[in-house]
């Protein structure tokens, strides 16, 4: 792109527009009232601050506590509850620690993307102050600029920390009328959004939530664009478009995302906005993903079916996780078997739940003598991934009268076994995960499906084979004698909480093998089933299934 291309606003006497949008989790009644007495709660854990906060010095073990507190996302909802309340206490409070902060803390804290985040939080401040507090107006704003040339020397070279690091800068521009910053940071944001998402519109982190988090700023950096007559490049526009069609997609029928690699749970369609209906099967072929679903959910029913596939990479930056060939699985108005999510990024804690959230056994697929897919160890000071992730192609994918089937293939470099995933979506209302390992030496193999917690406490086994979870029916072959068994398991929804969830784990010790796994959602009773006699063949509600080809009889 030129750099002589202009992004200038155009000439207006109008003041700038801006939306504020405060943070629902840390803009509650509850915790701004908790600050009022010196509380803060950040990821469910509470620390005292009191009106003087020692801004250097972390209370928590955790740095992303800290990090949240130095981008003051409860700012602006101290501002709107004293406009909604009139109680002076709310806007006091913020004025005293913003000035607190600006007294204290050098330039550059923590972090850049920290330092972008908190010029966002403080031009909603001065934006719902507008004509009130003009000194301490006039004060925020010679720091937001400060900061703002800080951040133009110390940006991140790449993905989701630059991307919300210059859409501050462009905030910035608009909100205190800078065109040298508008032109830059829309400028930069065509060129980081050109680098940053992948041909089929998915971001380069491989992540759910940050691909959400990331187009957020974009989505945002355009409707300002739009409200303030700020011309946009196409190219930009076309981007933004490929990203929100894959975040659509990506939403389960009950409006939350899937928790790929780091991620929590959420629900942006509101941010997305309308698009085209989602289909029965779409493939993301460049990033690694496919998304199945039943008519019901193609058509709104939030009780319809819904499967997530990941066969693609570990993903750029440290976002990863070793989730190859893994699932999540959704009917009912259910999640019914899930990524767990990312947890915590804290690795203090003994054992290590950052390194287990994100390891293979943790996810929906089969490990190979207990290792990881991809290999992982212990650096200096944190787990790194020190290998490749696994060889994984898409094999094939068909929309067949009746059924939609999707093949895919991983071939890690930690082991000699290539592993296969077949997966079938029947119009009858029975899903097919069919697994195959191929390999000439033998190998302990094992299967893993991680529950939801409304399955926790729930489970029974009808017998060795089938096993009935709320809304759920799950029956399980093997090429070889195999053994079924519960451990406990744990999902994290959001940073820092999690919840006990029973995890299904199916062992078998071959060379190569197969394993085929019958999903059969149902609502209030389980389908009949019957197995044919010394056969891998089912009758579900009179549909024939022959399990070891993985295709109806």
């Amino acid at each position: 792109m030129s750099a002589a291309v202009s992004f200038a606003r155009a000439s207006t006497s109008a003041a700038p527009s801006i939306k504020v949008r405060l943070d629902p989790e840390l803009t509650t009644p509850a915790l701004l009232d908790d600050l009022l007495d010196g509380g803060f709660t950040v990821h469910g854990e509470t620390h005292q601050i009191g009106r003087d906060v020692d801004w250097l010095n972390n209370p928590s073990d955790d740095i992303e506590w800290q990090i949240v507190l130095h981008k003051f996302l409860h700012a602006p909802g101290l501002v709107q509850r004293w406009i909604d309340t009139s109680d002076r206490r709310y806007l006091d409070l913020c004025k005293t620690q913003i000035l607190s902060w600006i007294d204290t803390v050098p330039p550059g804290f923590i972090a850049a993307d920290v330092t972008g985040r908190r010029i966002r939080s403080w031009i909603y401040v001065i934006t719902l102050l507008e004509g009130l507090e003009p000194t301490f107006v006039a004060q925020v704003r010679r720091s937001i600029a400060e900061q703002v040339e800080w951040l133009r020397s110390n940006l991140h070279p790449s993905r989701n920390h630059r991307t919300l690091e210059l859409f501050a800068i462009f905030l910035a521009g608009v909100s205190l009328e800078h065109t040298e910053w508008i032109d830059f940071g829309l400028q930069a944001l065509t060129l980081n959004a050109l680098a940053d998402f992948l041909p089929d519109g998915v971001h380069v982190e491989l992540s759910s939530h940050y691909h959400c988090i990331a187009l957020r700023n974009f989505i945002e950096a355009l409707e300002i664009s739009d409200d303030n007559r700020i011309s946009v490049p196409s190219r930009l526009r076309d981007i933004v478009a490929k990203a929100s069609h894959f975040g659509r997609v990506l939403h389960k029928p009950d409006g939350n995302i899937p928790q790929l690699s780091d991620a929590d749970s959420g629900d942006y369609r509101a941010l997305l906005g309308h698009g085209a209906k989602a289909e029965l099967m779409e493939i993301f072929p460049t990033a690694g993903y496919a998304f199945l679903r039943d008519q019901a959910a193609v058509d709104g029913d939030r009780m319809g079916g819904y499967l997530a596939f990941d066969f693609g990479d570990i993903g750029a930056g440290n976002h990863g996780h070793m989730d190859c060939l893994s699932i999540e699985f959704a009917s009912n108005g259910r999640s019914l078997i899930v990524d767990p999510g990312r947890y915590s990024y804290n690795e203090t804690t003994l054992p290590n739940l950052r390194a287990a959230f994100r390891s293979t056994h943790a996810h929906n697929l089969v490990t190979v003598d207990g290792r990881e897919q991809t290999r992982y160890y212990q650096g200096p000071k944190r787990m790194k991934i020190g290998g490749p992730a696994p060889a994984a192609k898409l094999v094939a994918a068909q929309k067949q009268k009746g059924f939609r089937y999707i093949h895919a293939q991983a071939q890690s470099a930690e082991y000699p076994v290539l592993l296969e995933r077949r997966i079938i979506a029947h119009d009858a209302g029975w899903w097919l995960v069919h697994d195959n390992m191929v390999c000439n030496e033998t190998h302990d193999y094992a299967l893993t499906f991680q529950l939801g917690p409304e399955a926790q406490n729930e489970l029974i086994w009808q017998d060795a084979v089938t096993l009935i979870s709320p809304n759920l029916m799950m029956l399980f072959r093997a090429s070889h004698d195999f053994e079924a068994t519960t451990e406990q398991g744990w999902i994290a929804p959001s940073y820092g909480q999690k919840h006990a969830a029973p995890r299904i784990i199916s062992k078998q010790h071959a060379s190569s093998g197969w394993y085929a796994t019958l999903l059969c959602p149902f609502d209030h009773v389980p389908p009949a089933f019957a197995f044919a006699a010394g056969s891998d063949f089912v009758q579900v509600d009179g549909v024939c299934i022959d399990l070891e080809r993985g295709v109806q009889c």
